[in-house]
């Protein structure tokens, strides 16, 4: 925003995103019994990408989130050991949605090591619209609904 400095800025984040994450990393998770975990890693800026874990039976809630410099078991393995802290859990066999991240896969299956883990479609869709001609594009799009 133009007239407002990065000292403002910083104080507000102070004032109302940490108190923010706060209350989003003090929920408690075990009320709810979790259908599908859709674990994903997300880029914020050159080296800093966050793994996101979002739930969807019914509706979306972001569960919690890790910063790290890039989408690692490492970040997933933190992500979801406070995640079940905080009573994360399934009563079923977690199915849980990835990218195709080998990564975040180790990670989940640390924990849940009976998770069903199927590969995102949308991703899927994206990595293989890259390889193809744009020409190719409207015959792929079929294929995935």
């Amino acid at each position: 925003m133009h007239g407002t400095s990065r000292l403002k800025v910083s104080r507000l984040w102070q004032s109302v995103g940490y108190p923010f994450v706060d209350e989003l990393r003090g929920r408690d998770l075990s009320q709810t019994n979790w259908l599908v975990l859709m674990f994903d890693g997300l880029m914020l800026w050159k080296d800093q990408t966050a793994v996101v874990a979002v739930d969807r039976a019914g509706q979306k809630h972001v569960l919690d989130f890790e910063l790290g410099s890039s989408a690692n078991k490492d970040v997933g393995l933190d992500l979801l050991g406070r995640m079940q802290t905080r009573g994360f859990g399934c009563k079923q066999r977690l199915y849980a949605v990835l990218d195709g991240s080998a990564a975040l896969k180790s990670a989940i299956l640390a924990y849940f090591p009976d998770a069903v883990i199927p590969r995102c479609l949308v991703h899927k869709e994206r990595n293989i619209l890259a390889k193809l001609s744009k020409r190719h594009w409207g015959e792929l799009a079929p294929l995935f609904k």
